[in-house]
């Protein structure tokens, strides 16, 4: 009976801490999703205090340092934990979880320039689980440090076969191809990540100098389809359609511009004009107002005329007048 009390006790605490290592690390991952990395940090590292070898908590707890930056903490730890653990292949948990502990230590070491021990972690890695482009992304990049530029190569097509839509992966590939002296193949690649993003700057920098390459007009600092090697008559056709609609609205601009400029200088000289006239008004009405001044002023001034003795003028006398003839009777 004893025996089978302390069986029961020790089952029951099992599972006590299994449940609360299962509740820290899902809050944990719950939190990693969320991307507050601090606080999932912090769950998972109670998880490992409870139990030191619990693997997902060990990967988890590296992706959150990695997304951190605290690459040298990944690389003065882990390394040792999975050298110094034996992985079963047949279980599907632990292969994800040591695939994605592999995955951080060759992100780190990618980091800090350790690109040979990078090709290591990543390669395995790769062995693990072989569908992860990010992976391949990875190992191409390390290659390519390294100056194994066909690797690299095989690297980033691998990753553009797996995801295709990612505009990283085909400028990768095509800096592979630049490196190697294939410029016009470097060059469709660069133009395929523009075209995925357009404002993507270090692919358009490499179309740009992937055109110099190939001793064409670089066309440096304009963004445009038409000029493409790999463009398409419709995608031509719609760049001209917004070029020709750019150009519409640039005239369209360009006109409002000028109208508001032929406005202003018209109510400026509208201005100039009333200030004139109300100068000359105001100059009109203060010489109107000294004419009036003077005529007030030489009317009150002007003495009436001196008065003069008059005489009377003589009566006219009486004149007598005989006849003119006598008859002699």
């Amino acid at each position: 009976m004893g025996e089978y009390m302390k069986r029961a006790t020790f089952i029951s605490f099992f599972l006590i801490l299994s449940l609360q290592l299962a509740g820290d690390f899902n809050r944990g991952v719950s939190l990693y999703k969320q991307k507050q990395y601090w606080d999932a940090k912090e769950e998972f590292r109670k998880t490992l205090t409870a139990e030191k070898g619990h693997l997902p908590a060990n990967a988890m707890l590296a992706s959150c340092l990695y997304r951190l930056r605290k690459y040298d903490a990944i690389l003065s730890y882990f390394p040792i934990l999975i050298r110094d653990r034996t992985i079963n292949l047949n279980d599907l948990v632990q292969k994800k979880y040591s695939c994605l502990l592999l995955k951080q230590i060759g992100f780190a070491c990618l980091q800090t320039g350790q690109s040979k021990k990078a090709v290591v972690a990543l390669s395995i890695a790769n062995k693990l689980i072989s569908n992860d482009p990010t992976i391949y992304n990875s190992l191409g990049l390390a290659y390519l440090k390294i100056g194994k530029f066909r690797l690299a190569e095989i690297s980033f097509q691998t990753a553009v076969n797996l995801f295709p839509l990612n505009h990283f992966y085909h400028n990768n590939l095509g800096a592979a191809y630049l490196e190697l002296g294939e410029y016009k193949m470097a060059l469709r690649c660069f133009e395929k990540s523009v075209r995925m993003e357009w404002n993507y700057a270090n692919g358009w920098d490499n179309v740009w100098v992937s055109r110099a390459k190939l001793g064409m007009a670089s066309h440096r600092g304009w963004k445009s389809y038409s000029y493409f090697m790999t463009a398409t008559d419709s995608e031509k056709e719609r760049d001209r359609w917004r070029q020709a609609k750019e150009q519409k609205e640039r005239l369209h601009k360009e006109q409002l511009r000028r109208e508001k400029e032929q406005a202003r200088k018209r109510n400026e000289q509208r201005q100039k004009d009333e200030e004139r006239r109300k100068k000359a008004e105001a100059r009109r009405k203060a010489d109107q107002r000294k004419q009036d001044s003077a005529k007030t002023n030489r009317s009150t001034n002007k003495k009436p005329p001196p008065k003069s003795a008059v005489t009377p003028s003589p009566k006219p006398s009486a004149v007598k007048t005989e006849p003119s003839g006598s008859t002699n009777s």
